[in-house]
């Protein structure tokens, strides 16, 4: 339902249109700018551009004779002012970008990128502008304007914008199930969810015209690839991850579960897009042929992050058989063993520093912390010797 301000501004419009108008004669331009703002004002309130036409458009068509010069200068004005609107849209959106964090953003970018094209191309679309044309090219007398020739470029130009969006939404639509997925808290899910994403991907690369630019399927893929690692980042935080483990037992066993399946995870996203990109090539059509770093390189980055943490956590356990409830009761000193517990325990404070150890850009602090917890593993090490 429209809100109150447009329905304001859409019942003045009509008003102006429909009685001021055919009843102005000689003071038609004025209510025409009247409408013009009208129209204007309008736009900016649903947020898109709005266009105007002759007032005086049916006593044009209706007369006999040709329209004058005046007449034609006029209607030529108006042509410019369609074509600085498509200009606008076009400029505005071009501005935008969408936010690539997440996939279903994607699809929300290009469905109001598609919405802002049509809402101007269905005003263009309107019996009245071929009306205009039409009534401009049997004039006899015209001025030597190059505007109804870019109104015409700048027409066909939103109708390839248009005709572009509406292709991306189509396609885009069909990923949307998948891309929901993506949003799980739940790994495993996701992993699961794998097959049907990358065989739609490969799907609207091979029939999608748009989708056919590698610079397009390889944006789509990084920002899957890039949404499912910053999962895995959030749900296996070196901060949250060893302060559980450090409770030792049962504690490191579900740490060591959650780093393998988010290993399992980026391994089978890794796997299933070389699979599907060497698929392409076998199937001797288009081929993904960019550099598949954009791709691969983080969550391979992060795979060997988890590899380390995996055997941190290894390493833990093994201390925690070692320094067991059966050594403290034979040992000579029980003071010395809750010593190297407490010890075993603290290893995993060397990684509780604030750093995003999954990025490249900290990986000068990871190599800090992990020589600090060798240090710290050494010294437990010779305690137990």
């Amino acid at each position: 339902m429209e809100n109150s301000l447009e329905t304001t501004f859409l019942s003045l419009a009509a008003t102006v249109e429909s009685v001021h108008l055919p009843l102005a004669g000689p003071s038609a331009a004025v209510f025409e700018n009247y409408l013009g703002s009208i129209k204007g004002a309008l736009a900016q309130a649903r947020g898109t551009e709005s266009i105007s036409f002759p007032g005086d458009l049916p006593q044009l068509l209706g007369q006999e004779t040709p329209i004058n010069r005046e007449q034609a200068e006029r209607l030529c004005r108006h042509m410019g002012s369609w074509t600085e609107a498509i200009k606008k849209v076009k400029e505005a959106e071009a501005e935008k970008r969408p936010d690539t964090r997440y996939s279903l953003n994607v699809i929300e970018f290009w469905r109001a990128r598609a919405n802002a094209f049509n809402t101007l191309h269905q005003e263009l679309s309107r019996r009245e502008v071929n009306e205009v044309r039409e009534l401009y090219r049997a004039a006899p007398d015209k001025p030597n304007s190059t505007e109804p020739e870019a109104f015409d470029n700048a027409i066909r130009e939103l109708a390839r914008l248009h005709s572009e969006a509406k292709e991306h939404v189509k396609f885009l639509n069909t990923l949307e199930r998948q891309f929901r997925g993506l949003q799980s808290d739940d790994l495993e899910a996701i992993e699961r969810s794998l097959p049907a994403l990358l065989n739609g991907l490969k799907l609207i690369y091979t029939i999608s015209r748009q989708f056919k630019s590698d610079d397009r399927i390889l944006e789509l893929l990084t920002t899957v690839s890039n949404e499912i690692c910053a999962k895995v980042e959030a749900q296996l935080e070196p901060i949250k991850l060893f302060l559980d483990a450090s409770e030792g037992g049962e504690a490191l066993n579900a740490a060591q579960l959650r780093l393998e399946r988010g290993i399992q995870l980026l391994s089978s996203w890794k796997t299933g897009f070389d699979n599907t990109r060497e698929n392409l090539e076998k199937e001797g059509g288009d081929r993904w042929d960019f550099d598949p770093k954009q791709v691969k390189e983080r969550p391979e980055y992060i795979l060997g992050i988890l590899s380390d943490f995996v055997e941190i956590i290894s390493e833990m356990k093994k201390f925690g058989q070692v320094l067991g409830p059966k050594l403290g009761a034979i040992a000579s000193s029980s003071r010395k063993v809750e010593e190297l517990r407490d010890k075993v325990r603290n290893l995993p404070k060397n990684f509780s520093e604030k750093y995003n150890f999954y990025d490249r850009t900290n990986e000068r602090h990871f190599a800090k912390a992990k020589e600090n917890y060798y240090k710290a593993k050494v010294a437990v090490q010779d305690g137990t010797n």
